[in-house]
């Protein structure tokens, strides 16, 4: 029985070959029919975590209702209340496979102030539709791009 476990050196890892190297990336990195056959045999637990599934997580309502969701619940910093701040924050989590997200955090900021208003804007999300590889439900992680653009 063979698990596939990615931490977070073996995505840099991975991240550098695949610009130095496309065909070793590929051949090293690639999941054959075989164990894809493996992962379907063992319990989908908390172990196996997937970046790229046959069909990717969803917000429930879709892309429009998330970016609804994400402005209603966006609440500017008294602290940063006469500051000038606009970028993009991303926020990594993981879609589980019941569709609650857990493993919150920060992977871009520009401002630290705006990490914990991003962070709670994605804790207070409904369950997400969870990803799935051949119908079966799969962890998955997300990044979640948040622009924040003052008018």
């Amino acid at each position: 029985m063979k698990r596939i476990i990615y931490g977070l050196s073996s995505i840099v890892l991975m991240l550098l070959l695949a610009t130095s190297c496309q065909s070793i990336f590929d051949d090293e990195t690639s999941i054959t029919p075989q164990e894809i056959e493996e992962i379907e045999e063992v319990d989908h637990s908390a172990f196996i975590c997937f970046f790229h599934p046959e069909s990717m997580p969803s917000f429930p309502g879709g892309h429009i209702e998330m970016l609804r969701f994400i402005a209603g619940n966006f609440e500017w910093p008294q602290s940063l209340q006469n500051d000038c701040v606009e970028g993009t924050m991303v926020v990594q989590f993981t879609v589980e496979l019941d569709g609650s997200l857990s493993d919150l955090k920060i992977v871009k900021s520009i401002h630290h102030g705006l990490d914990p208003v991003c962070l709670d804007i994605v804790k207070k999300m409904p369950k997400w539709i969870p990803g799935s590889l051949r119908d079966v439900p799969t962890r998955t992680q997300m990044n979640l791009p948040i622009r924040i653009h003052l008018e």
